[in-house]
């Protein structure tokens, strides 16, 4: 079966945004995989200040809480990004999969790192946090140490050096994840590299294609606030629509990809019910 996976992280949404973003996707057919911190951190670092509690809300906000539980019933993934978006201890990170337990009902299937790209040469210098797998997450001796939690709680897990490249992209749903060490990593690609594979979709009749989007429906890089109405004007001359979810774009964006999905048949999950 043809599969469509769009997954989001948290960052830089607060709840009434990120809310009524998850409940557009639900009223289209559309279910995503929105990854959420357990709380946000105020902390003078990189990480702290990348993203921080005027701008972005974890499930420690009651109405992002009680709105995740809904989007949850409605089919959306609830995936998890850390205890906060600093560096979180083995015990910090334990207490947040817990945490999550006790409130969705089980624990977390999908975990997505949160933090920049060791292979993105202006990342290089940034802080990265402690607990990734690349970084301390692996080393025993760390009180950083999560490997073996993630090795025996998750289902599937994306790690910064799983981004893929437009050149990297294969659609055979084979391709998509591989298990290393017991862990089960899922790649993405970018959604700004979607529209090429558009045509992909629409052209080759195997029905095993998937296509594994990553964005951040809070991210405004391209756009922004002053550059909208560039977009709302020429919208189908940029590929990077799809980077951009924000006031009249949003619906558009969600309207483009339900009626390409059911054109083309193309089943949308949750990277839970994929790789399940």
């Amino acid at each position: 079966m043809k599969s469509f996976v769009i997954t989001s992280d948290c960052d830089h949404l607060l709840a009434k945004e990120h809310l009524g973003i998850l409940r557009t996707f639900a009223e289209n057919g559309i279910f995503i995989t929105t990854a959420v911190f357990a709380r946000v951190d105020e902390e003078n670092s990189w990480l702290g200040r990348h993203c921080n509690p005027s701008e972005t809300h974890g499930w420690e906000n009651a109405e992002l809480r009680k709105g995740l539980l809904e989007a949850q019933s409605m089919g959306h993934e609830i995936a998890f990004h850390g205890t906060s978006q600093c560096s979180n201890t083995r015990e910090e990170f334990i207490k947040g999969i817990e945490e999550y337990k006790t409130i969705f009902g089980d624990y977390p299937f999908t975990d997505i790192e949160h933090g920049p790209n060791p292979d993105i040469a202006n990342h290089i210098d940034l802080e990265f946090k402690s607990e990734l797998l690349a970084n301390k997450g692996s080393d025993q001796n760390s009180p950083f140490f999560v490997k073996d939690i993630i090795q025996d709680t998750f289902g599937a897990y994306w790690s910064q050096k799983q981004l893929l490249s437009l050149d990297q992209i294969s659609l055979n749903s084979s391709s998509w994840s591989n298990t290393i060490e017991e862990i089960n990593y899922v790649k993405r690609a970018r959604m700004l590299d979607f529209p090429h594979f558009k045509k992909e979709f629409s052209r080759i009749t195997d029905r095993d294609l998937t296509y594994i989007g990553y964005t951040h429906f809070g991210y405004e890089g391209f756009f922004g606030k002053r550059r909208e109405f560039i977009l709302n004007a020429f919208r189908p001359l940029f590929k990077s629509r799809f980077e951009f979810w924000k006031g009249m774009n949003l619906k558009r964006n969600v309207k483009e990809l339900a009626n390409f999905l059911n054109k083309n048949e193309i089943r949308s999950t949750t990277l839970k019910d994929l790789i399940k």
